[in-house]
């Protein structure tokens, strides 16, 4: 979501088509050999890991899970387990907010519904991440109909678990994203604190908002520029605070969370929820006449 994440001298670059985005790594390597082979290593990784987190394909973790009726318990592979887990921590932290179970609605959305479609969809959809379960040994079950969407946060984990196996082949300057609004980025090229980022504008692309070094850290992205695809979990309905987010956090997993949460929240709850986390670095572009925007991103020049 209007990442820019400019190339480097010296890097070796590849690419992969996954999660219905492209997914790119940038390495820094004296051996393009050795390079290559961990980054294909990496999207080895990365389509077994959509195999098991999507809920398009009927065999997977997440579609068995959707199709679980309440009450029965259902165990879960290692990857669909842990970013269940993550995704429920997050739910809890943003208050609500950030919610995997209102991602379902985006498709009755894009397809421009009726008032009375929307008035029947929004008193028989079920929300809320509190419906499902997750016990000990890898298992789950739900106490109502809920379906799950790991669209907000899967590609973050995923970019996660390839960062690691990078880092396992003792690759140690990289950049890799997914669609550009997933990244994590580790190490750098000499002289340089990080690996080059700019945020524009969504809607005005040639209107840059911030450039900086992103090193050691993981930056996620959201917004509306391709439609109503984040719910607001309160309302059922697409999110209309803010036009984009972009969250620096730990981990991407946490970055794209937070970002989709801030999407959903009012400036005043943005903000707060903000205030006093110094573990993250957050911009959000509002929808207010003045293109209002605030913004704590750390060791970040703004333009």
């Amino acid at each position: 979501m209007s990442i820019t994440t400019e190339k480097q001298e010296q890097a070796h670059h590849y690419s992969h088509l996954a999660m219905a985005t492209t997914f790119e790594i940038r390495i820094r390597h004296d051996d393009e050999t050795y390079a290559r082979q961990a980054a294909w290593d990496a999207f080895t990784l990365l389509d077994r890991l959509e195999s098991e987190l999507t809920r398009y394909d009927d065999n997977s973790d997440i579609n068995r899970l959707n199709a679980l009726p309440p009450g029965e318990t259902l165990l879960l592979g290692e990857a669909a387990y842990a970013c269940l887990a993550q995704a429920q921590s997050y739910y809890e932290v943003t208050g609500g907010t950030f919610d995997i179970t209102a991602g379902g609605l985006k498709e009755f959305w894009q397809e421009s519904p009726s008032f009375w479609q929307r008035w029947f969809a929004l008193r028989r959809v079920v929300i809320g991440m509190g419906h499902i379960h997750i016990e000990e040994g890898w298992q789950v079950w739900k106490d109502a109909p809920v379906q799950v969407d790991l669209g907000a946060i899967g590609k973050g984990y995923a970019v996660d678990r390839m960062a690691e196996r990078l880092q396992e082949w003792q690759i140690s300057d990289f950049m890799l994203h997914g669609g550009a609004s997933s990244v994590a980025a580790r190490g750098g090229a000499p002289g340089t604190l990080g690996w080059p980022v700019t945020l524009r504008h969504p809607h005005y692309k040639e209107t840059i908002l911030a450039r900086f070094e992103l090193a050691n850290q993981a930056m996620g992205a959201s917004g509306v520029e391709k439609g109503g695809h984040i719910i607001s979990p309160q309302t059922g309905k697409p999110a209309q605070n803010a036009w984009a987010a972009w969250v620096i956090a730990a981990d991407a997993a946490a970055a794209d969370a937070i970002s989709t949460a801030l999407m959903v929240m009012t400036r005043p709850e943005a903000k707060a929820f903000l205030d006093g986390r110094a573990d993250l670095g957050a911009l959000v572009l509002y929808q207010s006449m003045d293109l209002d925007y605030f913004y704590q991103l750390p060791q970040c020049v703004m333009v």
